[in-house]
């Protein structure tokens, strides 16, 4: 039976890496280190429920006190920030872009901010006084702090 319950805590661990992947907040990481220490006590031969249980809520608490605020800032991605080349303010960058050619890479409805446009390679959001779908090509007519205000392009072949 001790194999058998160790497998299960192996894959509970398993699961909650899984889940704090889906899950923000580094916190669900710890209890799947809660998991694999009692798999590994189970392997030992502990085979009571009660000290499993305690076990899983001891290492899972005392891991995330004591390494969550180390820990954090290796899982955490890099985050993608506009800085221009220069020293120029965004505004001004924002000034040169206009009628500039960007692709709609989410729907733009008007009233609705989901809208988004890529530009040089960066996401920004988009408005449009008209539905735009994902795909079109369109022309920057102005800004809005970092949205942009877009119109669709007008092909004249």
């Amino acid at each position: 039976m001790e194999g058998f319950s160790a497998v299960v805590w192996f894959i509970a661990g398993v699961v909650f890496f899984l889940m704090e992947m889906a899950v923000p907040g580094f916190i669900i990481f710890f209890f799947g280190i809660g998991a694999w220490a009692v798999a590994i006590a189970t392997l030992l031969g502990l085979e009571n429920m009660t000290f499993q249980l305690s076990i899983f809520v001891v290492v899972s608490l005392l891991s995330l006190i004591l390494f969550r605020k180390k820990s954090k800032n290796i899982f955490r991605g890099k985050e993608k920030t506009f800085e221009p080349k220069d020293d120029r303010k965004l505004d001004e960058y924002i000034q040169d872009i206009r009628g500039k050619k960007a692709t709609v890479t989410i729907d733009i409805i008007p009233g609705e901010l989901k809208g988004k446009v890529e530009f040089r390679g960066t996401s920004w959001k988009a408005e449009a006084e008209e539905v735009i779908k994902a795909g079109t090509v369109v022309e920057i007519i102005g800004s809005d702090n970092i949205t942009l205000k877009v119109k669709p392009v007008i092909n004249n072949n």
